[in-house]
């Protein structure tokens, strides 16, 4: 019987040591799940304000691109007067030219008689 007593003192005091083990491990893993934890939260963080960085500048680049095609629309209506003024001043001067030439024709044959 002292024996067995003996056994299971030994085995109890194992088992303890080995529950105290255990408990450890647990412990330090509770500590890096803790930490894991901190990381995900900064990483969520940084995700949010890199993700309202975005929307930020997809305003930025819609108020572009409403402003570049008011841009376009107004620079195509000053193209086309500039283009209708040329060919008012091309007319005028097709007209003075003819004016110019028959001009000419007749100070030469006043010249020539």
């Amino acid at each position: 019987m002292g024996g067995e007593l003996g056994e299971l003192r030994k085995l109890l005091e194992q088992t303890n040591k080995e529950k105290d083990h255990l408990n450890g491990l647990v412990q330090e893993r509770d500590v890096k799940i803790d930490a894991l934890g901190n990381d995900v939260n900064h990483l969520v963080d940084a995700m949010r304000e890199k993700d309202d960085e975005i929307n930020h500048l997809k305003g930025q680049l819609n108020n572009l691109d409403s402003d570049f095609g008011r841009d376009q629309e107004h620079s195509a209506a000053e193209n086309k007067t500039l283009n209708e003024d040329i060919a008012h001043l091309s007319n005028m001067l097709h007209g003075k030219d003819e004016k110019i030439a028959a001009l000419t024709d007749d100070l030469l044959k006043q010249n020539a008689g």
